[in-house]
This record gives structure tokens, sequence and C-alpha cells, in this order.
């Protein structure tokens, strides 16, 4: 049978089989085999504390699988805890954010007091004392912490200096060099609870020498510190979390052109392939060719991987939904075709983000004026807006629910020396529908290189004078372009094409 026979049931199979959540394959096998290296998977070997940024779908927890199972194969102890479980039975109280974050932290310790012990039971080495001295250790330690309580008490003080003692010795009895200790969906933990959560794992956990923390978080949903009666508590970064690795940066299509196409062809080809008995040690061009070859042609593909926005989720849903709603519902080609994949990524910001933010009318409304400035009349996809309000609540819930993307680094404008700004593009399924209509919108992300000056660490590059985007600065505060001087006022009649997709008005 051809494997490439994009009609044969054995296809069918493998799209319907694709896993879009590496949390739910429980095959540690199978998540190796179909994991595609990144830099980033260099990065996160380090025994540094270690923070895991990006928002959802971007592979934060397929990366850290990846980085588990080949730890644990070199003889490594590797912890991992998901926030969510921690809080199960917590996240819906109502009681103060140091009382929610002391249940999470009472959570974890029993999870890690659990761990070790079994971890001295399954060991071969330790003799019968060893065992019995460590569960009594930990017995004497953790168990007077595992008390819930009452549902609304605070327990706010921990025996710091007891927890990390208590965790050195069983190492040293365990002769373990090194454990590694996971914590992912951080966003699970209650906003206002995070920092307290924070503070009680750096008074410890972090202070451990052979302990080493990395946390899995979402962007823009996570805080690890706050200022309380004027002290900062919980875990900051650069300085308690020296090493920060956000994926939302890598894989920029706009900037890193054929690597980012190379990397998710081999996405795609892995979950396919795992399926349909496809050689998976391939090299990276047998892999691109391969996939390229179920589309109508080459830019086909490259279409598919601009619509993801650098998200490997929504890359597999994309092409999902291309090949079940789109293609296999025409006799016309025997290959995914660029209108299969421009109409399933319409729908898929429709049905999924779009309908996401439905309910909130500021933010509605801020992408309502987006469209209409930015697209129809400015005819471009990208703006800017100022460092200091680029973290507005608007932009975090467009930027959370990914119909806005950033781009790295900040710009500077010669209208205005010593201002920086951040630039923001609109989603591929928003404006893709402009297409062939007057409002069609220019898809090109305009900066230049030429001249990049480095400040604090971050590119500061300068805007192309040749195009209008200097010109888009947009301010969240006011729901505004700044520097727009044309009179602009939405009418009925001049609503963007999206509200005809079912969005509320």
């Amino acid at each position: 049978m051809d494997s490439q026979d994009l009609n044969s049931d054995a296809f069918k199979h493998a799209v319907v089989s694709i896993q879009k959540r590496a949390e739910k394959i429980t095959e540690w096998r199978r998540l190796a085999e179909i994991f595609v290296p990144l830099d980033a998977r260099a990065r996160v070997e380090t025994s540094d504390a270690q923070l895991v940024l990006g928002r959802r779908g971007t592979g934060k927890t397929h990366l850290i699988r990846a980085f588990q199972g080949d730890a644990e194969r070199h003889g490594q102890v590797v912890f991992y805890y998901d926030c969510t479980r921690l809080g199960s039975g917590y996240s819906g109280l109502k009681v103060s954010p140091q009382a929610a974050a002391s249940k999470y932290f009472a959570a974890l310790l029993n999870e890690i007091g659990t761990d070790l012990h079994n971890l001295s039971i399954d060991m071969e080495r330790p003799r019968a004392s060893i065992q019995h001295d460590v569960m009594r250790e930990l017995v004497e330690s953790f168990v007077p912490l595992m008390s819930p309580g009452p549902a609304g008490a605070e327990q706010s003080l921990f025996n710091y200096a007891q927890i990390a003692r208590t965790i050195e010795h069983v190492l040293t009895a365990l002769d373990l060099s090194r454990l590694f200790v996971i914590l992912d969906e951080w966003a699970q933990v209650p906003f206002d609870a995070q920092p307290h959560f924070a503070e009680f794992i750096k008074r410890s956990l972090a202070v451990i020498p052979r302990l080493s923390l990395k946390l899995i978080a979402v962007n823009y949903q996570c805080k690890f510190s706050t200022s309380v009666a004027g002290n900062v508590i919980g875990l900051q970064r650069g300085a308690d979390i020296p090493d920060i690795v956000d994926l939302d940066g890598y894989l920029i299509l706009s900037e890193r052109g054929d690597v980012v196409t190379d990397f998710f062809s081999q996405v795609l080809y892995n979950h396919l392939g795992v399926e349909l008995g496809w050689d998976l040690t391939a090299n990276a061009r047998h892999k691109r060719d391969t996939v390229e070859g179920l589309f109508t042609q080459r830019d086909t593909f490259v279409e598919l991987v601009r619509a993801a926005e650098g998200n490997c989720r929504d890359l597999l849903c994309i092409f999902a939904k291309a090949y079940f709603d789109e293609f296999r519902g025409s006799t016309i080609s025997k290959s995914v075709s660029k209108p299969n994949i421009v109409h399933a990524a319409t729908e898929w910001f429709d049905s999924e983000k779009l309908a996401s933010i439905k309910a909130e009318r500021d933010v509605v409304d801020t992408l309502t004026y987006i469209m209409d400035t930015v697209l129809k009349d400015y005819k471009a996809r990208t703006f800017m807006v100022e460092t200091g309000r680029a973290n507005h609540q608007r932009m975090i819930r467009l930027l959370n629910e990914r119909v806005l993307h950033k781009l790295s680094g900040t710009y500077a404008t010669k209208d205005r020396p010593g201002v920086r700004y951040e630039l923001f593009t609109v989603d591929y399924g928003a404006f893709v529908r402009f297409r062939g209509t007057a409002c069609q919108v220019d898809e090109e992300v305009f900066i230049e290189n030429a001249g990049t000056e480095q400040s604090d660490g971050r590119s500061l590059v300068p805007v192309d004078d040749r195009r209008s985007i200097r010109r888009i600065i947009f301010d969240p505060e006011e729901v505004r372009i700044r520097d727009y001087s044309r009179s602009y006022r939405v009418t009925e009649s001049d609503l963007p094409l999206w509200r005809a997709a079912g969005a509320d008005p």
C-alpha cells in the first residue's frame, strides 16, 4: 500500500490518531520517537533552576518529557509533577492567596516524599536499614505537613530548614548526586497565589544544591514574584531563576525561515509516520520531501507553516481540519491544496481562538479596532506598541489566545528616538480572509535588519522607513492608533469580515 495515499484508510487513521497534547501520550517510546529536537533541547539539560515559557501548544511539555526520558535512561532521577493535580480540590476554594499556596505546597511535599520513599524501595543499592531510615525521616518531617486542615485554614509557616535538611539527608542516603524536580502547568496555580507558592519553593527546595528545579509555565499567565509590605517574595527571574527558555521566540517563520519550515515538516512527518510505519530515523531532507508530497505544491506546505504561527498544536489541528473538512469533502485533488489550508485556518481561528474571547467585550472591541484600522485601513498585519504598554491586559488576552503574536526584540523609529516598541502581528486566520478583496493585507513583516544596536541584551532594530508601519503605533490603554491623523469611524456596513463568522457585536 502507498503510505502517501491520502484517501486510504491507513492515512485517515493516522490523521485521526495524531495526539495534539504530549501529556496524553503515555508511552515513553512513542513520545521519544515523534520528538523533533530544537536548540532548546540542549538548554534544558542544565542543572540550574530553569523556567520554560511558551503559550499553549508550543511544545513545552513534549520538550521537558523528552528530557525526562533521556535523563532517566542515563540513570538520573527526575520527578515530574502537574500543578493541575496538586491543586485537585483546592483550586475552587475561596481562600486567601497565601492559604491556597500552602495547600499546593503541602500537596507537592506529599508527592516528593512519596516518590523519594518509593525510590528507596525500587533502587537495588540501598540496604534495608537505609530504606527504614529514609521512611522514618520522611514520616517525621513531612507527615505533620500533610493534614489539609479546614477548607479556609491558612497554613502559612513551614519549617523550611527542616524540609531542606530532610531531602538532603535522603539524597545522601540514596547516593543521588542530582535530583530534577519538574513542575508543569504552573498557570493552574491561582494567579495571586503563585508568588507565595514560589516563595515556599524558594525557601525549602531551591536552596538544596543537588536539587534542580524546572518550572513550565504559559507565557503571560505566570507570576513568580511580588511585593508584600515592601518585601519581594517568590522566585525572581535572573536571580533565583537564572535560565529562561522562551519557546515563543524559537519558531517565528519571518525570522528563521527554512529552520522553522524544516522543523514543522519533521513534526508532521513523525506524527503521521509513527502510525504509517515510515522511517522515523530518516534525515530532515527526506522528511520534508515526504511531507511536501502530501500537498499540491511546496508552497502549500509553507502556507500551513505560516498558518500555524509557530505553534505545533495549531499546525497539527489545522492540518487535520484541512484534511477532514476540506480535502476529504472534495474529489478535485489527490493532495491537500492551499484553499484547503486557508479555509481550515480561518475556521480554526473562528471556532477556537475567537470563541475564547467572545464574552469579553473589551477584548473583542480591541480586536475589532485592530482589524478595522491596522488590517483594513493600513492594509498591514503588523503594528507597534510602546514597551511600557505591551503588557496591557487587552494585549495579554489576545496573545494568550494566539490572536496576536509578538516578534522578538525591541524596535525604534526615527520619528521618536529613544522610545522602544514591541512588534505585534495579527494571526493568519484573521487576515487571510481579506485576500482577493479591496482590503487585502500586505502580509510581510516590515523590519530592516541593518543598523542593529544592542541594548540590555535585546536587539533594537529600526523599522523600515519605506513602510507605513512606523506610523502604526497602537495604544491599548485608549484603543487607538496614536499617530493616526485621519478621522475614522466604524459603521455597521464597515465591520470586519470576521464578525460574520459568529462573533458577538
